[in-house]
């Protein structure tokens, strides 16, 4: 039989969210969101989150915009997720639009293309021992999962097996 909890003073459970906070802060970068949900579930009183999460935003510790720009600007560079994916994991992270449209706002259409152009050039060097046909539903598959558009991977397709077409 399990014995209940006792209850922590109100200076003891502010002690323990600062430190489910700070713990939380230290292993990355996360909303606002992210850290009221973890508190919600290490059963901290919503009054005392929102307090706490209203102080470290103000002394910096939480900010949803550097979190944004930093998830962007790692989803971009090393998973080459398009920019309907990242604001699909941004908003699932809790981040406001406008923050959203902020830290997108340095990736426009055309390094959008180059960005699906370069992961799809590595990814046709590991096709090379296939067809043409399935080379290019395999680059489809692999960029739409990355969420490019329908236009920006037909074209992105075309050029890459087109430069390579005299392997095929």
């Amino acid at each position: 039989m399990q014995t209940p909890k006792p209850e922590l003073s109100t200076e003891k459970l502010e002690q323990r969210a600062r430190n489910i906070l700070l713990f939380q802060l230290s292993s990355g970068a996360k909303s606002a969101k992210q850290l009221r949900d973890r508190l919600e579930k290490k059963e901290i009183p919503t009054d005392l989150a929102e307090k706490l999460i209203t102080r470290f935003t103000e002394v910096g510790l939480i900010d949803d915009l550097a979190v944004a720009q930093t998830i962007a600007q790692s989803r971009k560079s090393t998973r080459g997720w398009s920019n309907m994916a990242i604001k699909r994991d941004l908003q699932r992270r809790g981040i406001s639009l406008e923050n959203i449209e902020i830290a997108l706002q340095e990736f426009d259409s055309e390094s959008e293309y180059q960005t699906a152009l370069r992961i799809a050039q590595a990814k046709q060097r590991t096709l090379r021992n296939v067809d043409a046909l399935t080379a290019q539903r395999r680059l489809q598959g692999f960029l739409g999962r990355r969420g490019y558009s329908s236009a920006i991977v037909y074209s992105v397709v075309r050029e890459v097996l087109t430069a390579d077409s005299h392997n095929f």
